[in-house]
């Protein structure tokens, strides 16, 4: 009996670690940071949302490479934390004020997007440079290792999960839906 219980604890302890990792990711979708995919589908702004889930925090530090970014073009970062130190492409500290979360929006990155973007290209959320890996100080001073989220641009997928697991090429294809409508849709036909 002791065992079993000690075995359960154990199972509810682990669970509760699993579950206190923080994602910090970028997002296409302003209001719910879901959607990990953006589609360039011709001259227009095109904005980016780095976003801290899943842990409260005061801090984070982590850089953001947008190497494969295909045809996008950086226009601008608005930063929403109230201080950060450093550069988001060379690696930046934000400092939120106070306990924040577990949803914080970081930054919007704005890009022109021109319609020319190659299929699977993609900006990750990457290590600081300094510390090697994606940091969440949380609410009791704590740092969390976060996991890096990354988003992709005209990706073969209808939505797909963000983690830095799963690439392009191993999201599903639109066309494995079994819905003739968006079977139709790949191909522009009414």
């Amino acid at each position: 009996m002791k065992r079993v219980l000690l075995l359960a604890l154990g199972v509810v302890v682990l669970a509760s670690v699993a579950s206190s990792q923080g994602v910090i990711g970028l997002y296409s979708d302003s209001s719910v940071y879901t959607e990990c995919n953006l589609v360039d589908v011709g001259p227009s702004l095109c904005s980016v949302y780095l976003v801290q889930q899943h842990v409260s925090g005061i801090s984070s530090s982590l850089m953001v490479d947008n190497s494969n970014s295909g045809g996008l073009v950086s226009l601008s970062v608005v930063y929403h934390a109230a201080l950060t130190i450093g550069d988001l492409f060379t690696g930046i500290e934000f400092s939120y004020g106070a306990c924040s979360g577990p949803t914080v929006l970081l930054a919007t990155l704005n890009y022109f997007c021109q319609g020319t973007t190659p299929a699977c290209s993609s900006i990750h959320v990457v290590p600081h440079p300094g510390t090697g890996i994606v940091t969440i100080v949380d609410c009791s001073a704590r740092a969390v290792q976060a996991e890096g989220g990354f988003l992709t641009i005209n990706g073969n997928y209808l939505r797909c999960p963000c983690s830095a697991a799963t690439t392009c090429q191993s999201c599903p294809d639109p066309a494995e839906e079994r819905s003739w409508g968006r079977i139709k849709a790949l191909y522009g036909d009414d």
